[in-house]
Order: C-alpha cells, then structure tokens, then sequence
C-alpha cells in the first residue's frame, strides 16, 4: 500500500514541476513508467506507388519499399501493412499517381485498419554547380541534388495530415563531372545513396508527426450484436479493450470538390472479447446504431 502512494504522489509531484516549466514534452512518459502503463498502440500505414515528375529509371519504384524500410528503423509507433490485398485495393485510391479518391481512401483504410496512407514523390534529382573553398583558392563543384515529397492522407477524415519536400545535396567526384551531363547518367549507385539519405531525414519527420497522433479504430461489420473491428494483436489490442465509439457526421465538401470525413459526438462504447492478429470481435456496452460510427478510441 505504501508504495503505490508513494508513487502516486511521485507522478503529482512529476506534473507539478512540468507546470511550472515550459515544454516538459516527457511528464507523461516518466509517469506511464512509473503507474507501469500500457505501450501505444500502433497505427497502421499503407504506402501508395511512388509519383514522379521525370523518367528515373526504377527509382520510382523502388521508393516505397525503401520508405517502408525506414519507417520500420525510425518509427515504433507505426505498423506497415504491404499485404497483397491492401496493395491491390490501394489501385483504386489513386490511378497513376493522380489525384487522391477520398472516398476510396476512407472504405479501403476503414476495412483494413489504417491509420494513414502515405504517397511518395521524388520531386526533383538535378544538378548544378558551386564554388566550394577557402576564399581566393574556391573551385567550382558540381553537385547532385535530391528532393523527395512525402504526403501523409488520414483515413479517419481522409484529410492531408502531412507534407512536406526534403532534399539532400552531394559533391560529384571530378572522375564523374563532364560538359553537359544528364543527372540520369550518374552512377546509379550514388544517386541511391543519396536518395536512401533523403528518406531517411523524411521519415524520421513524418514520424514525428504520426507518433503524436492517437491511435484510431473502425468498426467494418455487425452480426448479431457483435461488432468486427479491423485491427487486433498487430496494433496491441487485448481481450477486455474497452473502446469509445464515435457517430459518423454528415460528409463536408471542400475545394477541387474533395470529401472530407469529419467525426461527431461519442454515441457508445464497446468491449473487445475476442483478439485475433488482424481483427477483434466486440460486444456493446452501450450506444445504438454502432455499426454506423466514423471511429473507436481506447479508453483510458
């Protein structure tokens, strides 16, 4: 008994400095730490085939798996689904890197547990030059330049939740400048290297931003008063979960006519009682019309 007061008071006193000091970004992991609280779950990610502004010869389609590769590296919060059936569903979300479907978007991410999908562009690789040096003794150096989009599209409100442009720079060796030449004629191996340094910065952005978010589940089916959600042991869930439930609103249209998914109100809450890898099956606790929901939330 003593100790647990002790720890108790430990947490108050932890919140209680963190007040009075500006950005104490760790208080609630030392108290998790401390009340031995339960991991994160993880979010779901989905990545899309890679869009490009110029031919790069397999570049392009070698973006993703190295995307999901640092994702894994950077990112505990996050889990990549590459599975057949979602890599085929997300063909319907986006047609040869066009424009986003956000109603696709929001059914393909609803039945498969995502949290968010994630298309990659590489936006630019040139080159150009620039003096490099001790004053009076520069040279002029020719450089190889990357740059890599990263856009992030939440399931739940099929908004774009991140976005952002990263380059990199690298120095050519002299053995491989020449008048006129094309950035598609260097060595395959360099522009890689620094390609594999631009998503790597990327991701460790993105992470960042995915990390804050909580996570978010969906309930794809109702039979008989027992309710299928689309994540289960691969995000943390357990037997006995209990989550909130939250109404659908009506669809609000924003420019270029998108969609966006916005929810409403808590209307119920539900109760995991059988955990699978992929999927849980819940009963309810309270609510109606739960089968008709934008999304669950674990309660705490």
């Amino acid at each position: 008994m003593g100790s647990k007061i002790f720890a108790y008071k430990s947490v108050i006193i932890l919140w209680l400095v963190c007040v009075m000091m500006d950005g104490c970004a760790a208080t609630k992991q030392i108290s998790d730490d401390i009340m031995g609280a339960r991991p994160a779950l993880k979010k779901k990610i989905a990545i899309l085939p890679a869009i490009t502004n110029q031919p790069i010869s397999d570049l392009h389609e070698l973006v993703p798996a190295v995307v999901a590769n640092f994702m894994e590296q950077n990112c505990e919060a996050v889990l990549i689904v590459e599975t057949p059936a979602v890599n085929d569903a997300l063909t319907r979300v986006t047609a040869d890197g066009g424009p986003i479907d956000r109603l696709a978007l929001a059914e393909v991410g609803r039945k498969h547990g995502l949290s968010a999908v994630i298309q990659p562009q590489i936006d630019n690789i040139d080159l150009f030059k620039r003096k490099e040096g001790i004053w009076g003794f520069r040279d002029i150096h020719t450089f190889l330049h990357v740059t890599l989009r990263l856009r992030t599209y939440d399931v739940e409100t099929t908004a774009l939740h991140f976005d952002e442009v990263i380059g990199e720079e690298r120095v050519l060796p002299q053995t491989m400048v020449a008048d006129d030449i094309n950035p598609l004629e260097i060595e395959d191996k360099l522009t890689r290297s620094l390609l594999f340094e631009v998503v790597d910065k990327a991701t460790e952005r993105l992470c960042e931003s995915l990390t804050d978010a909580p996570w978010k589940g969906y309930i794809i089916d109702e039979n008989d008063g027992s309710f299928r959600v689309s994540a289960g042991q691969d995000v943390g869930l357990k037997v006995g979960d209990e989550l909130d439930v939250f109404a659908m609103t009506d669809p609000l249209q924003g420019v270029n006519q998108q969609i966006y998914l916005i929810p409403g109100q808590k209307i119920g809450e539900v109760r995991l009682e059988r955990v699978l890898e992929h999927h849980s099956d819940a009963t309810k606790l309270s609510g109606d019309n739960l089968e008709e929901s934008a999304c669950l939330m674990l309660k705490r």
